[in-house]
């Protein structure tokens, strides 16, 4: 049997990071639903349903599953984070150390502005670097990749060039035309969306509570972009629709994920997603005006990308998902704050970078929100079909 070498593990751990919420990178390829409405984790292995979880406890495959991620049954139902062992609140400190890391991308994109690089230039490189870490995982699964349906590439695609490229221009946009600040809290609006085209694409239910929750939720999406003086009385307007585009686009993506890369190794999807990407990210960069791919480039101004792809996109995530497997869902919550906490302290370096006291209300109330829709299990997830 072939096993995978320290490269190929770590690769392998960076797709399932890679390729879930934040940071523009849609979690995709996810089947296994938790029951108290934590972002699914994807598994390089065949899916097990709900359904059939009971039918197939003594198998290797839900060994694995329970071994790896702390899966147990209640009530019927698959749920992770809740097995009682004292190991489960080691994991705390990775996932707010993730998070910190993750909210180093409102420095560094400005950073590379700065730099001379254009928003397309960003994207490009960054994509290029990723594309370039995937190729081993590529050519390792290549029996995978050889005999994937017409429904699996168009969802590739789909999530390659809006959830990839075109979200991630959204979000460098928007960065350099408004507060770097502001683009980086509304991103923690994409769980929003993803509820909503759940329910309408995939059938998930929500409870009575949830309503009021999302209706407070879209009210304080507005004060964090806007405050209390208005679309009219804000100069960044436009950055604050192309960062609730992005988390709209990413929202759709998850949705999209779901549904055709369900049955895909986490590592592929992510590989192929890079690689899809970079021919239509290509041609932007041609078609930039004066600005073609390389002019204006030098070693130093690709550091902050480089920097990029480190630390939020890969480091990020690996810590996310190491501190994950020993963290409850409540303390994972909660310690994912440091995003928006590590967020506010970066700004202060900024005299220009603050918030104003209706944008501190619908920060606040919005992360309330958020952590209601999620400790209460305000959404029941539904089964996909075939």
């Amino acid at each position: 049997m072939h096993r995978p070498t320290r490269v190929g593990r770590w690769l392998e751990m960076l797709g399932v990071g890679l390729l879930q919420e934040r940071l523009r990178h849609p979690h995709v390829g996810c089947r296994l639903e938790p029951s108290d409405g934590r972002p699914s984790l994807c598994v390089g292995s065949p899916i097990v349903r709900t359904s059939e979880y009971s039918q197939a406890q003594d198998t290797s495959q839900v060994k694995f599953l329970k071994l790896v991620h702390n899966f147990h049954i209640e009530n019927g139902g698959l749920e992770l984070g809740q097995a009682k062992s004292e190991k489960l609140w080691t994991g705390w400190p990775l996932v707010s150390l993730a998070a910190m890391l993750w909210a180093l991308d409102l420095m560094l994109r400005p950073m590379a502005q700065k730099a001379g690089l254009t928003s397309v230039q960003i994207v490009l490189f960054e994509h290029l670097a990723l594309a370039l870490l995937f190729v081993p995982s590529l050519i390792r699964h290549k029996d995978q990749s050889r005999h994937l349906p017409q429904k699996t590439w168009a969802g590739l695609a789909f999530i390659a060039i809006f959830g990839s490229a075109i979200a991630t221009l959204l979000i460098t946009e928007a960065y350099r035309m408004g507060s770097p600040l502001v683009t980086a809290l509304l991103q923690k609006t994409q769980p929003i969306f993803t509820v909503v085209l759940a329910g309408i694409f995939l059938g998930e239910r929500r409870k009575p509570f949830f309503w009021p929750l999302f209706a407070l939720a879209l009210v304080a999406t507005y004060l964090l972009g806007f405050g209390f003086m208005g679309v009219s009385g804000s100069p960044s307007g436009i950055a604050v629709l192309f960062a609730l585009l992005a988390a709209a686009i990413w929202g759709t993506c998850t949705v999209v994920g779901r549904v055709a890369l369900r049955d895909m190794n986490p590592s592929v999807v992510a590989g192929w997603r890079f690689m899809i990407a970079l021919p239509f990210l290509l041609m932007l960069a041609i078609r930039d005006g004066s600005q073609s791919v390389g002019s204006h480039v030098s070693v130093s101004s690709l550091w902050p990308v480089l920097l990029i792809v480190l630390l939020p996109d890969a480091l990020g995530m690996m810590l996310y998902y190491s501190g994950l497997k020993k963290t409850p869902a409540s303390l994972a919550t909660i310690a994912e704050l440091a995003f928006p906490a590590t967020a506010l302290l970066l700004s202060l370096k900024d005299g220009v970078q603050h918030l104003n006291v209706g944008q501190w209300l619908g920060l606040i109330i919005l992360l309330a929100c958020l952590h209601l829709m999620q400790s209460s299990r305000s959404v029941v997830a539904a089964e996909v079909g075939v």
